[in-house]
């Protein structure tokens, strides 16, 4: 019986062996750039920006925030995605930026917490400057002053920034491209056409407290309901007089069945028809 021994002999080479045989397999030197064709675009920007959506994953959530006689409701999830997948269901969504101040998540998470954070600093040192908090107008607006000088550069916030400050109750929306808008009531994230049918709905502007969380939480429950991207527990702050006030956090799987209740089913017997 014979055994190959091929698979052992040594296969050595020299190095001047080596480099020849690069030069006859590469004869411009290793130094030179592989030959490939570059794509002919006419408009290199909307190249970009179509290349840019094609890898951005998805992102999903659902936030509100709305004015009442009784200050500003806030309501958030808490369900964090990466395209189909549910990266984590414990994401807090509403940032307190100080004792009367909050601010929503939605869009990139990392954007939005370090946004948010860097808001809280900046507001606190124009506190300990001026003597006296700063209003939520200014704080919206220093926001979105921060936010347009970077636009352009891949930043994904959709934020909400609810206040009380010497006016009273305060609500703004701010963007990544550095939009900022007043209003009574906003619904920011992928689920927030089922948050804003639930809310138009419901909304009174003489709503008390309790009221107002029970439209707040009803609302994102149902956007969670039929939005996948939203889900994990229902978070409602109240912004009064004296400050922010964490009302309630409730997982959606026990609001569903708060919703809609298990009907009890009644087990029908088999019985024979009579002979005619």
């Amino acid at each position: 019986m014979d055994i190959g021994l091929s698979g052992l002999e040594s296969t050595v080479v020299l190095r001047g062996e080596l480099f020849s045989q690069c030069a006859i397999d590469y004869p411009g030197g290793l130094s030179t750039a592989p030959d490939f064709q570059i794509p002919q675009i006419n408009d290199f920007d909307k190249f970009q920006k179509e290349a840019v959506q094609m890898v951005k994953p998805a992102k999903g959530t659902t936030t509100l925030a709305f004015n009442f006689k009784e200050g500003v409701m806030v309501a958030a999830d808490s369900r964090a995605s990466m395209g189909g997948y549910i990266s984590s269901q414990s994401v807090k969504k509403i940032i307190e930026i100080n004792p009367y101040m909050l601010g929503t998540m939605a869009g990139g998470a990392a954007d939005c917490q370090f946004w948010h954070r860097n808001l809280g600093i900046k507001c606190r040192l124009h506190e300990l400057a001026n003597k006296r908090r700063i209003s939520v107008t200014g704080a919206s607006k220093l926001l979105a002053n921060i936010l347009y000088s970077y636009r352009g550069m891949g930043l994904s916030v959709g934020t909400m920034i609810a206040g009380w400050d010497e006016t009273g109750p305060g609500l703004y929306y701010v963007d990544s491209e550095g939009g900022r808008l007043k209003g009574n009531r906003f619904s920011v994230g992928s689920g927030s056409p089922y948050a804003y049918g639930v809310l138009d709905s419901g909304y009174r502007y003489d709503m008390s407290v309790a009221e107002a969380a029970v439209l707040a939480r009803r609302a994102i429950y149902h956007a969670t309901f039929r939005d996948g991207a939203s889900g994990g527990v229902v978070s409602v702050y109240h912004v009064g007089p004296n400050g922010w006030k964490k009302l309630s956090g409730d997982d959606v799987g026990e609001l569903h069945y708060q919703y809609f209740p298990v009907e009890p089913t009644t087990e029908h017997e088999m019985v024979d028809a009579a002979a005619s």
